[in-house]
C-alpha cells in the first residue's frame, strides 16, 4: 500500500526487540488504525479517503514453531469478536499449508500442524480465496444515489398542496397512465427539498427538549417574565408538532418493507438466477385482463399509508392531494380496457424473510412483496370484484379466504368427527391429516382463468 505520497507506517516487535511485520500505507488513499498488535499478526481498520470502502484486515507473519502457530490461533479466535461490524480479510505468510498438494517441497500426510489449521479456519469461519498477496481496494468508487422515498409528515406541511399543484398542472404528452407517472416523476425533487428544509426530525425534537428545558429553568428564576413565558409557549406547541412528526416517521419506517444503505432497520435480500428461476416458475405467465371500472374510493377508503413502494411514494400523498390529482389518477382505470400497464407501475421489490435460521433452499424464504401505490389500487379493484362472487363459486367446505366464512368453523367439525376414535368397542377407522402446502398460490393460472371466465 505504499505509494509515492506521504506514507505512515506501523510495525510488530518480538521480544528480543527484532521488527517482524511492517505496514506501510499512502494516506492520501487509505486511513488506517491500528487495532491490535502482537508478534505474529496486525489487525487494522481500513478506510478509503473517499469513505466508500471499510473493512478490517490481519497482516499475518506466522511463526516457524507450530507450538508458537498455535497462539496464533487464539489470537484469531478473539479478533473475530472485534471484527463483526466490517468485512474482514486475512493476509501473509501462516507458515503452514491447508492441504498436501500446496505444500513447497511436497507432502502425503496431513500433519497435526496442518489440521490445527484448518479447524481454525473453520471455527473462525473464513474461506481461502487462492489469491495473491496483493490486496487492490478501488479508488473513487461512488456511492449508490440514494433511492427516493416520500416521507408521510411532510404531507402536514405548509406548501406541499402549491407544490403538488404546480407540478401537476404542468403538460406531459402520451396517455393518461404515462402522464401520471411522468409527474410523479417530476415531484419527486421538490418534496425531497421541503422534507430537508424541515431538517432532520430526530435531531430537532432533541434540540428543542433541550431548549425547553432551558426556557423552562429561566421561567422558574423570573415566574413574572411574560415574554419568557411566551416564548416557552411558541417552543411547546413547535417540539409537540416535531414529536408528532418524529411519530409519523417512526410508525412508517417500521412498515417499510425495503431497504437501502444508510439506515437503521434491517432486511435480509437475496437477488441469484436460482430465486428468480424459483418465481418464474412459482408465479408462472401473464394473462389478459377484462374490464372492469371506478377506483376513486378505492385510495380515498380502502389503501392504508403504508410504506412506500419501488417509486417511492405512499398512499398519504393520493390522500391529501386527491382534489389535485383524483382525475387523472382515476384515469389508469384504462388497464381495464386494454390490458397494459407501465413497466413503471408494473415493478414490485421482493425482500425475502428467512423462515428459519438455516435457510438451505429457496423455498426456505417467505417473500415479501413492495408494489407501488398505482398497483396496489388495480390490484385491490379486482379483488374487491372477485370477492362478491367468491361464496358463490367456492365450495362450502372451503371456510378459510371467503368473506362471511370462519377457519374456526372446520375446526368445530373436525372435533365433532374425532370425538369416539378412541373407543375400543367403536368401528376401525383412521383419519389423515394432509399438509398442502401453498395450493392457494401455485394453482395453474390457466385452470383459474377457466374456471373464473
Amino acid at each position: 500500500m505504499v505509494g509515492s505520497a506521504v506514507c505512515s507506517f506501523a510495525r510488530s516487535t518480538s521480544a528480543s526487540s527484532r521488527c517482524r511485520i511492517v505496514i506501510g500505507w499512502d494516506s492520501s488513499i487509505v486511513n488506517v488504525m491500528v487495532v491490535q498488535v502482537t508478534r505474529q499478526v496486525i489487525l487494522c481498520l481500513l478506510e478509503t479517503t473517499d469513505k466508500c470502502t471499510k473493512l478490517y484486515c490481519s497482516f499475518i507473519y506466522a511463526s516457524n514453531s507450530g507450538r508458537e502457530r498455535q497462539l496464533l490461533w487464539n489470537e484469531l479466535h478473539i479478533q473475530t469478536a472485534i471484527t463483526k461490524q466490517y468485512p474482514w480479510i486475512l493476509m501473509g505468510d501462516f507458515n503452514v499449508t491447508g492441504s498436501t498438494n500446496e505444500h513447497s517441497i511436497g507432502c502425503f500426510l496431513v500433519n497435526e500442524d496442518m489440521q490445527e489449521f484448518n479447524k481454525c479456519i473453520v471455527e473462525i469461519e473464513v474461506d481461502d480465496l487462492g489469491c495473491t498477496a496483493v490486496l487492490g481496494i478501488p479508488n473513487g468508487v461512488k456511492k449508490k444515489k440514494r433511492s427516493f422515498r416520500f416521507m408521510n409528515h411532510v404531507a402536514s406541511k405548509d406548501g406541499f398542496l402549491d407544490i403538488v399543484a404546480q407540478r401537476w398542472d404542468e403538460v406531459v404528452s402520451g396517455h393518461k397512465m404515462y402522464q401520471v407517472v411522468s409527474k410523479l416523476k417530476l415531484l419527486k425533487k421538490d418534496l425531497n427539498r421541503l422534507n430537508w428544509e424541515n431538517g432532520n426530525v430526530f435531531t430537532k425534537v432533541k434540540d428543542l427538549k433541550a431548549k425547553l428545558k432551558q426556557n423552562q429553568a429561566d421561567i422558574d428564576k423570573m415566574p413574572h417574565d411574560i415574554e419568557l413565558r411566551d416564548i416557552a409557549t411558541k417552543t411547546l406547541l413547535e417540539y409537540e408538532a416535531t414529536k408528532r412528526d418524529e411519530m409519523i416517521v417512526l410508525k412508517q419506517k417500521a412498515k417499510i418493507k425495503w431497504l437501502e444503505e444508510g439506515d437503521r432497520n434491517t432486511k435480509f435480500f437475496i437477488v441469484g438466477e436460482q430465486f428468480v428461476k424459483h418465481f418464474e416458475k412459482f408465479l408462472g405467465n401473464s394473462t389478459n385482463c377484462k374490464s372492469i371500472s371506478e377506483m376513486g374510493d378505492i385510495f380515498k377508503n380502502k389503501l392504508s399509508s403504508k410504506a412506500p413502494g419501488p417509486d417511492g411514494y405512499s398512499s398519504l400523498l393520493f390522500k391529501k392531494a386527491w382534489n389535485i390529482v383524483g382525475q387523472d389518477v382515476c384515469m389508469i382505470k384504462e388497464f381495464f380496457a386494454n390490458g397494459k400497464l407501465l413497466k413503471e407501475l408494473n415493478v414490485t421489490l421482493i425482500a425475502l424473510i428467512p423462515k428459519i435460521d438455516t435457510p438451505q433452499k429457496v423455498s426456505d424464504f417467505k417473500p415479501i412483496a413492495c408494489c407501488n401505490v398505482l398497483y396496489k389500487c388495480i390490484s385491490k379493484v379486482i379483488t374487491n370484484r372477485l370477492k362478491e362472487g367468491f361464496d358463490r363459486i367456492v365450495s362450502c367446505n372451503q371456510s378459510a379466504f371467503i368473506p362471511g366464512r370462519s377457519i374456526h368453523d372446520n375446526i368445530l367439525v373436525a372435533q365433532e368427527i374425532l370425538k369416539g376414535y378412541n373407543r375400543i368397542s367403536a368401528l376401525k377407522r383412521c383419519a389423515l391429516k394432509i399438509d398442502i402446502q401453498k395450493v392457494y398460490d401455485t394453482v395453474n393460472w390457466m385452470f383459474l382463468e377457466d374456471v373464473l371466465v
